[in-house]
């Protein structure tokens, strides 16, 4: 209790009562946020051929779960043809799961729930990151690193309009956050800031794989670099140390058995991951793409921004300046500075035997080390503000530095547009695009299988209409003896029971994937479960009448993870009620920066002039966007493109195409790009091939089984079609003149894979052609 003689400036920092002040700064930034978020607010849908519609069917996978009373599942039932997939318990949880809950507990809609996050993602980013350099370094520094972060060009532009990633978007969101609350927890060592800490650490680690493993080395060396400070006490440092321990070990119901049983599951890759490749520096800092209106599908750039360069660099060269001056307040500065270059250098061609093969399952990319430096060098662009640190016009600078960010991200204000949905998706819609071989167990570059299996089986005949009316039976009815009696006694998504009646010891054959978990009973004894030759579920049944239970359960290293997050949480639980265990009455700590002030306030209204010119410039464009970006013509391509042969007389066009190089030796890549275009709308999927010839013998063959990951039935007759390849010479090819051709073939099969012998489609329906297009050199070593 406080002594009553003390006076407010004799009371120690801890005790002193926090003024409440209006934060303005916070608010603009907030509205700079909804202004980035309009285009996913006003437009209906989703970007389309997306990751975020993968990230629909699994929320809805997952509300059926939630709904059939399952809180946590690693099995995906309806996945694979309705084979099941355990793609739960390897990909992090966070994303499908606050969808999928959010969809069960308000009913709405899949479209509805991952727009959402992927708001609330942006506005995370650009407030977590005000909060965190403001507390650092100042409001001028929080207002121009918040504003780099959020106009950089993954947050802004590539990952909720391109690549539609909202695992990596939440990721993202929640980086500054964690930072910031670590940073709390140095200043103001309480036992409430022990629990928000933890909680926005656990959804860092459960938000994305990847960023929470490189992220997570920036925000140990962040956290560290407070211990700098001698204000800080050791037991405070201890606090850090013990929330981030705490935190790893409550997630570990995640990441162990994904560790653990890694070798239960094989991916076999079928296509290129548009994140994947080494990046050139000149791509990652190249300003935000201007593209073709025209262009239905752009390509995702592999960059940080101009903006965020341009303005890191301002804010790398005053630290490096007050460093010479020895000035110990730049050291975390220098330090965020050091680790976003060694970010950037690592994914550059020169470091690319430091990352694993990009056709293994969930890859650590160069792209993800891109990713996480720019929140390190966003944080380094709000070091410019010491330029301006002691000028009475600094209000003015930052103002305009502000106007500059928001003018380079214009491009931002009008995203690509997608097509409205004609309906909300659902889990037959899910499926009824696996059948066309749009994903397969949502995902595009891949199959995820049980270990063992070579090839997916052939899905159920008549699947999607039995499914529709709910009559598909998961014994297999053709395995059936003529004799043999099946009742279902109840059936759920993760558990079925069934009465048998059989004349002899016969094998049944369960549609479902054969993975560590799944148990069998027969009259409440437990059966040794077996794979079929399609890596199905079989049991043997006994003669006679049985019960037979079939249900998913835990395995030992599950139940593991289990107590493991449990114990943890218990933990962290006694450490929040014992305040002397935290020493959070002990420390004395000042704050790196005080609250908002009156010159706060000022910068506000000066950077709120920023974000009114920006949103006048998003209005006018978003009715002409014409003014800011190209529109090529009907059936030209904007760029330095080779015309083919004249094809005009085809529903499905080649109308350019662009090759790297066109002399190559045995072994190298034929890289390049081809457009198509359709005349008039498809109603089937075909694939494009790509392949050289040499006397009507082809040599070399490459195909996507949905050109340029757009199924042909989703063309647009005014839109053009960018279709990236990458055809390998032999290193068996002889030298010679080769002639390169562009193909449309009919492809029906339903898999991710292009078909190798597809039916050429009949050219006097419009449908489809061939044409040759220009001659390869191969030259020998």
């Amino acid at each position: 209790m406080t002594a009553p003689d003390l006076t407010l400036e004799e009371l120690p920092t801890w005790m002193r009562p926090r003024r409440r002040v209006i934060d303005w700064g916070l608010l603009v930034i907030l509205g700079f946020c909804l202004v980035l978020s309009v285009p996913l607010l006003a437009r209906p849908g989703l970007p389309q051929n997306t990751n975020a519609e993968l990230y629909e069917y699994r929320s809805i996978e997952v509300t059926r779960i939630v709904q059939s009373g399952t809180l946590y599942s690693r099995w995906a039932p309806d996945l694979h043809y309705a084979l099941g997939s355990p793609l739960f318990n390897y990909l992090a949880p966070l994303p499908h799961y606050l969808a999928g809950y959010y969809e069960a507990l308000t009913d709405n809609g899949p479209i509805n729930s991952i727009k959402l996050l992927l708001v609330v993602s942006i506005l995370a980013a650009g407030s977590g990151m005000y909060l965190f350099a403001r507390q650092r370094w100042g409001a001028s520094a929080g207002t121009l690193a918040a504003l780099a972060y959020l106009f950089s060009t993954p947050i802004a532009f590539a990952l909720p309009y391109i690549c539609g990633d909202l695992g990596l978007m939440l990721a993202l969101g929640l980086l500054p956050w964690v930072v910031y609350a670590l940073d709390n927890l140095w200043l103001f060592p309480r036992r409430r800031k022990v629990w928000s800490t933890a909680m926005l650490l656990i959804l860092f680690i459960l938000s994305d794989t990847q960023i929470a493993f490189l992220g997570g080395i920036v925000i140990i060396v962040a956290a560290i670099s407070l211990r700098w400070r001698p204000e800080f006490p050791i037991r405070t440092f201890r606090n850090v140390l013990v929330v981030i321990g705490c935190a790893l070990a409550i997630t570990a119901f995640y990441w162990l058995p994904a560790i653990a049983e890694r070798d239960q599951i094989q991916w076999i890759a079928t296509g290129n991951d548009p994140q994947a490749g080494s990046v050139l520096l000149s791509e990652i800092f190249a300003p935000l793409p201007r593209y073709d209106l025209r262009m239905q599908n752009p390509p995702l750039p592999h960059a940080i921004g101009a903006g965020v360069g341009l303005l890191a660099l301002i804010g790398g060269a005053a630290l490096v300046i007050k460093a010479i001056r020895r000035d110990p307040t730049v050291r975390d500065g220098l330090l965020f500075l050091t680790i976003g270059l060694i970010l950037v250098v690592i994914a550059t061609p020169a470091f690319s035997s430091l990352w694993p093969s990009a056709a293994s399952f969930q890859p650590l990319l160069p792209y993800h080390a891109i990713l996480v430096a720019t929140f390190c060098l966003a944080a380094v662009a709000g070091q410019a503000a010491r330029w301006f640190k002691n000028s009475t016009q600094s209000v003015y600078w930052i103002t305009a530095l502000a106007v500059c960010i928001t003018a380079a991200a214009l491009p931002t204000v009008y995203p690509p547009e997608w097509p409205a949905p004609s309906h909300e998706p659902d889990m037959l819609a899910s499926l009824g695009d696996e059948l066309a071989g749009y994903h397969l167990g949502t995902f595009r570059s891949g199959i995820l299988l049980s270990a063992g299996i070579t090839k997916i089986p052939e899905p159920a005949l008549g699947l999607l209409n039995s499914l529709q009316v709910n009559t598909f039976q998961r014994l297999n009815s053709r395995l059936y003896s003529p004799n043999m009696e099946v009742n279902t006694i109840e059936q759920g998504l993760l558990n079925r029971r069934y009465y048998l009646k059989v004349n002899q010891t016969v094998d049944i054959e369960y549609y479902t994937l054969n993975y560590p978990g799944w148990t069998a009973s027969i009259d409440g004894n437990r059966q040794p479960l077996q794979s079929s030759a399609q890596g199905l579920i079989k049991v043997t049944v006994p003669q006679g009448a049985s019960d037979l239970d079939l249900w998913l359960e835990g395995t030992p290293i599950r139940v593991l993870a289990w107590a493991i997050t449990w114990i943890s949480l218990s933990i962290l639980i006694l450490l929040r009620r014992q305040s002397s265990v935290l020493g959070s009455r002990i420390s004395q700590t000042i704050p790196l920066v005080s609250t908002p002030n009156p010159s706060s306030s000022r910068l506000a209204v000066g950077v709120a002039v920023a974000l009114i010119l920006y949103a006048i410039a998003g209005l006018m464009l978003s009715q002409h966007p014409d003014l800011l970006f190209s529109r090529s013509s009907q059936g030209v391509i904007s760029g330095t493109t080779t015309l083919p042969p004249d094809s005009t007389d085809h529903t499905v066009a080649l109308s350019g195409y662009t090759l790297e190089k066109t002399t190559l030796q045995p072994g190298e890549s034929l890289n390049g790009v081809f457009y198509w275009q359709a005349a008039a709308p498809l109603t089937n999927d075909y694939q494009s091939e790509i392949q050289l010839v040499d006397n009507q013998q082809v040599v070399a063959w490459t195909a996507h089984r949905q050109p340029g990951s757009v199924p042909t039935s989703r063309w647009l007759p005014d839109r053009y079609i960018r279709d990236s390849f990458s055809l390998m010479l032999p290193t068996t090819l002889k030298s010679g003149d080769y002639t390169l051709q562009a193909k449309i073939n009919a492809c029906e099969a339903k898999q991710l894979a292009p078909c190798n012998n597809p039916a050429r489609i009949d050219t006097q329906q419009g449908s489809g052609f061939a044409e040759s297009l220009t001659t390869i050199h191969v030259t020998a070593p």
